[in-house]
């Protein structure tokens, strides 16, 4: 079989569009407010259960290093809210997504990233 070589550039043209789309209709929506959410997620039991149907081969812990990859406008400082004390990375290609997480971030915990 014939190896062929890949151009470091293909597809950089669909990438773009991607960003370009989601920069212009972030998904999911963008909120300006999780405080409802929040409440929520106050009871234990639920927050227990919750990491169980992600790792339910795990015992429960608090303090998770979790990757929200392709993370939208909020779904990273959703998961922050569930699980307070994790630490959450959310990433995103779209910089309109980004800006909105950072947004409810710094609103929500009162904080700016340095």
């Amino acid at each position: 079989m014939q190896e062929r070589e890949i151009d470091p550039k293909a597809g950089e043209d669909v990438r773009e569009a991607v960003r370009a789309f989601y920069d212009l209709h972030p998904y999911p929506p963008p909120v300006d407010d999780i405080d409802d959410y929040r409440w929520c997620w106050q009871d234990e039991t639920r927050r227990q259960a919750d990491f169980h149907l992600h790792w339910p081969d795990q015992p429960y812990r608090q303090d998770l290093t979790v990757l929200v990859a392709g993370c939208g406008a909020s779904q990273a400082a959703k998961h922050a809210l569930r699980q307070s004390a994790s630490r959450v990375v959310g990433i995103d290609i779209s910089q309109t997504s980004i800006r909105q997480t950072e947004a409810l971030k710094n609103k929500r915990w009162n904080c700016e990233d340095k």
